[in-house]
């Protein structure tokens, strides 16, 4: 589990998974509730990436 966490880490690093997320959220989730401009996404999207990273780093020093 650990591995497949850090493969997503950091593939939001490379930014591979940022082109086209909104759309994908979207679609597994249905409309967003309350929508937002995409800079305010963004940023979110960019947010989750550093506690993401933050928490790899975590996991990383456990091992």
């Amino acid at each position: 589990m650990t591995n497949n966490l850090k493969n997503a880490v950091v593939a939001l690093g490379e930014g591979g998974l940022l082109n086209d997320l909104r759309s994908k959220m979207e679609k597994d989730v249905g409309l967003l509730i309350e929508p937002v401009s995409m800079e305010e996404f963004l940023n979110f999207v960019e947010e989750l990436r550093l506690e993401l990273i933050g928490i790899v780093a975590e996991l990383g020093g456990l091992s």
